[in-house]
């Protein structure tokens, strides 16, 4: 492009160009619709009028894309350029100094690191315009000053969303309690990793740290003997009021909105206080990179991969949940040809902004993880040694996807499989959307088909109930230590096996034993087995650490139930189904007093038959709390056999309900439908989807439905998402991917976030590496 005065311009001197507002989101670090960013040699355009980004490879070309949709013919090239080093003039020789330049958190400026390139041009005239004129100085200075999405994701990167608990708020203190004195473990002589007992300010040592932090876990021995729950770490106290509070009832990190008046208990002045050691969430950023040598237990070298399919994911804060399913999901035959429908088809034509079109990010987080495009060796400081790869932001995607959900919206971690589970829900949704020619909803590849079979022991008469799901919840054998290994078989067959209850049979018309086994009428092309690693105990999640060793091959087609009933059997008749209650009714009555509706609470309880047969109120309250986001959780339950075939009806109370709000049949039941005969979710739904049409799409328009074809229930080990922390609310996840490469041949890869290596031993190394599983996933043969 060639420089022009800025009266040769038309479109300049005719534009109206307004800065960015402090709110406004400015892509000018990334192309919205690919991974090429301002640090690459071409940089990034940035649109004047919308200040969308938009790359300029030739292949791709998404700037010229958006100015040909848009018609926004201005934009602004920005590149980044990484500043020369400049040795440091800070003497670092005295001791003080020293000690604060290790521990102080300064966050480098941007400015003091990088120079910025600004080339405003006119795609239209194909010309470069003069970045000084007047019309153009305020607009560029407020690009440049703007802080962005990713921005802002990055500072608050790793800073955990606490709250305080019931112990912290309703702390008792013993009367007459001693000053706080030498800093010295009560039980040992360790002088580190202290806390303080804030109930009778005893001081014990913390638990042994990953990354060199000692500890003996007196301080949790002094919990277990006294009950006193809550304590603080010494020297991460700050004038401002914050320190690392852990509370041993409920095992997790809380905040203390008392803490300046439990410290005064102990003569502490929290205003005299200053910062000298690390808090539990700068060591569990640590742990990340300390947990990930690149050498395994016997001093083998991990071997960082690159290529199609092993891209990384940088972690955004906590977002190693998404990374990890993002991971696995992506190398699903069904999502890769999904991912490049919308890449060839839906980018091209979409009319929305890329950044808030679902199909938009979806397809350019498929693409960036599939094409290989930035899975590229990054060197050492002295490009000596390849140490890893960038791997990509999925900043985007996250803010996307997580828009208006009350967690995945947060910088909290979060559960792998609920967060698959909306993932699932946000392509069925959308997908309807589509125009025709597209490929099959990917998400039916997960669908199944589960049949309970209920047996009176009195009578002999049965029935059969099914369910629709996408994932089988499998139950670790009772008593299985955290040392000990169990087999995936033997959770599958656990599971499955038959259990015994006491109900009301509606043909007996009184409480007999009934026995209950589970069936798969229906197998899915992709199968997910969680496994119930997280549980309640006395209303806390707590983690089992079992090890669960996985198959290369999985053969479960011994659990087919072909046809019901079988020879002989009779049914309880259609007219007692309404006398015979689905789950115990006291065990429901118990859940409806804690607020869960009875659908909810009667397909806890059936999921969760104790080994004795009788109803499990914790196990089930921990099913309600793993699926209380499941896609259809508040539908019907469907009882086969009754005759019906009319299949879920909509609630005539709910549709009334809705249009007494103002909303149309049409729309109040399209609403339902979205969201599964959820009122309150379909009210948002309609408020937020205001401006689309609600009548049904022609058989000719539609996009193809999911496809739920059944086949032989046997099965090869795709992947495992393994979770590594004490406890539901904190630590990291995985994921260990059978990956094709690009010579055809399958091998096995480790996801922990931008980090990609080859698993040693290739599929014989996947039974250890997987023991932590807690999603395994398994593609049929």
């Amino acid at each position: 492009m060639a420089h022009i005065p800025v009266d040769s311009c038309p479109h300049l001197l005719n534009a109206s160009l307004t800065p960015p507002a402090y709110a406004t989101n400015v892509y000018k670090e990334e192309c919205t619709l690919c991974f090429d960013d301002q640090d690459g040699e071409n940089g990034i355009d940035v649109c004047l009028s919308c200040f969308n980004g938009g790359c300029l490879d030739n292949s791709r070309a998404h700037a010229a894309l958006h100015t040909n949709k848009s018609n926004h013919p201005l934009a602004v090239n920005f590149r980044r350029v990484k500043k020369p080093s400049v040795p440091s003039t800070r003497d670092v020789s005295d001791e003080h100094t020293s000690k604060m330049i290790k521990l102080a958190i300064e966050p480098e400026r941007e400015e003091d690191m990088y120079d910025f390139v600004l080339t405003p041009k006119c795609y239209p005239c194909g010309v470069i315009l003069e970045s000084a004129n007047p019309k153009l100085i305020p607009v560029l200075d407020g690009i440049l000053a703007a802080m962005t999405a990713k921005r802002q994701s990055e500072v608050r990167a790793w800073e955990a969303e606490l709250a305080p608990c019931n112990h912290t708020q309703n702390l008792v203190q013993v009367q007459g309690a001693a000053p706080l004195g030498a800093q010295k473990c009560s039980s040992c002589d360790l002088t580190e990793n202290l806390w303080l007992c804030l109930t009778c300010g005893n001081m014990g040592c913390g638990r042994k740290q990953a990354g060199g932090v000692s500890g003996n876990g007196h301080g949790m021995e002094h919990y277990a003997s006294t009950g006193h729950p809550v304590a603080c770490k010494l020297g991460t106290i700050t004038p401002e009021g914050a320190a690392d509070i852990y509370c041993y009832a409920c095992d997790d990190e809380k905040l203390d909105p008392h803490l300046g008046k439990h410290l005064a208990h102990f003569g502490v002045r929290i205003a005299d206080q200053q910062k000298t050691v690390k808090s539990l969430t700068e060591l569990s950023l640590e742990f990340q990179n300390w947990n990930f040598n690149m050498t395994t237990e016997d001093g083998k070298e991990l071997t960082p991969v690159f290529g199609p399919g092993l891209t990384g994911l940088c972690n955004l804060g906590n977002s190693c949940y998404m990374a990890s399913v993002l991971q696995t999901v992506s190398a699903i035959p069904a999502f890769q040809e999904y991912s490049q429908y919308l890449l060839r088809s839906h980018v091209q034509s979409c009319s929305q902004t890329p950044a808030t079109c679902f199909h938009c990010q979806l397809a350019k987080i498929g693409d960036g993880l599939l094409s290989g495009r930035y899975s590229v060796p990054e060197l050492d400081e002295n490009s000596e040694r390849v140490i890893g790869q960038k791997g990509i932001s999925p900043h985007m995607f996250k803010a996307l996807v997580g828009k208006d959900h009350p967690e995945f919206s947060t910088m909290r971690q979060q559960d792998a499989l609920e967060f698959l589970q909306h993932l699932n829900k946000l392509i069925t949704q959308s997908h309807r959307r589509l125009a025709g020619g597209s490929p099959a909803d990917p998400t039916g590849s997960f669908s199944m088909k589960l049949t309970r079979r209920l047996a009176c022991v009195e009578c002999q008469r049965v029935r059969y109930i099914s369910e629709e799901n996408s994932e089988l919840p499998l139950s670790v054998p009772a008593g299985t230590t955290n040392e000990a290994s169990v087999t995936l078989e033997d959770c599958f067959s656990l599971t499955m096996a038959a259990t015994e209850s006491r109900w009301r049979c509606g043909f007996c018309k009184k409480e007999t034993d009934v026995t209950s086994s589970l069936f798969v009428e229906r197998f899915p092309k992709v199968l997910v087995l969680p496994i119930r690693r997280f549980v309640w105990e006395n209303y806390v999640p707590k983690k089992l650490s079992a090890k669960v060793l996985a198959p290369s091959v999985l053969d479960v087609e011994s659990y087919r139930v072909r046809s019901y009933p079988a020879p002989g059997e009779e049914l309880v008749p259609q007219d007692n189904e309404s006398s015979a209650p689905l789950a115990d009714p006291a065990a429901l009555e118990q859940l409806a007093s804690m607020g869960f509706s009875d659908v909810i609470s009667t397909k806890a309880i059936r999921a969760t038959l104790g080994g004795d047969g009788q109803p499990d109120l914790e196990a089930a309250i921990n099913w309600i709390w793993e699926h209380n986001e499941d896609p259809g959780i508040n539908d019907p339950i469907e009882v086969a056999g009754s005759g019906s075939g009319a299949g879920v009806e909509y609630s005539e109370g709910d549709v009334a309900m809705l249009m007494d709000m103002g909303f149309t049949r049409q729309q109040a039941q399209r609403g339902l439908r979205e969201t599964s005969n959820n009122v309150e979710r379909a009210v948002d739904w309609l408020f937020s989807h205001a401006d689309e049409p609600m009548e049904e799409v022609s058989a000719d328009a539609a996009p193809a439905a999911a496809e739920t074809t059944d086949g032989l229930g046997k099965y090869h080990f795709l992947g495992v998402i393994s979770h590594r922390g004490p406890s539901a609310g904190t630590g990291h996840y995985v994921a260990h991917v059978r990956v094709r490469a690009v010579d055809g041949e399958d091998k096995w890869v480790f996801f922990n976030d931008e980090k990609v290596v080859e698993v040693p031993d290739g599929e014989s190394g996947m039974s250890a590496a997987g023991a932590e599983g807690y999603l395994f996933v398994y593609e049929r043969i």
